[in-house]
């Protein structure tokens, strides 16, 4: 039976977990069947477990990992429109799924903050970079392809993503496009790739 997509918060690593075995220091926190997806760029998609990510949002020392590289810590190139690189990581994805294994989606669970449901995939430094309604418009299509064969699929009420078809970054991040159910999301998908 295949395993579950969650739109979620990736929860955050303990300090210096790399330090220890996964039992000790990460499985208590992560699920040990599950992938964490996290925006990347094309110098730090694979980086082997512990090592730096150097990147920022989701791959900062501030972010769940703290920084470092984990393989359920799965990251998609969404600084760069990189379908080969990006393809197979989400063939790996799927093979995954397939095994019953969960994927989780970020989403800002901050409840009382402006950012409180907000699709964390590429709306950070993503929302600023040449393409970035192409680059949406694949990862969207790839995610859509996953939650077609999970076994399950679950949608925060109060997600939501910034209109990335906007023309400028203070527009972009500026508009709420809300995604409360499977069927938001499809339709948010055929607007982008519509619109690249």
């Amino acid at each position: 039976m295949a395993g579950t997509i969650s739109f979620n918060k990736v929860p955050k690593l303990p300090d210096n977990w790399w330090t220890g075995t996964d039992a000790d220091t990460v499985w208590p926190t992560w699920g040990k069947t599950t992938s964490y997806l996290w925006g990347a760029n094309s110098g730090n998609q694979f980086v082997a477990r512990g090592q730096p990510l150097n990147g920022g949002g989701m791959a900062s020392p501030s972010g769940p990992s703290l920084g470092r590289g984990h393989p359920q810590y799965v990251g998609i190139d969404t600084m760069e429109l990189s379908p080969k690189a990006n393809n197979g990581v989400f063939d790996i994805l799927k093979a995954r799924l397939n095994a019953g294994e969960d994927i989780v989606v970020p989403v800002s669970m901050k409840h009382g903050s402006g950012d409180a449901g907000m699709y964390s995939l590429g709306t950070g430094y993503g929302l600023n970079v040449q393409d970035h309604v192409q680059i949406h418009a694949y990862v969207w299509a790839k995610l859509l392809d996953l939650i077609a064969i999970a076994a399950k699929t679950e949608i925060p009420s109060i997600m939501w993503t910034p209109d990335v078809t906007q023309p400028t970054d203070i527009l972009r991040k500026n508009t709420h496009v809300k995604l409360p159910d499977l069927a938001a999301v499809k339709a948010w998908a055929a607007t982008l790739a519509a619109a690249s």
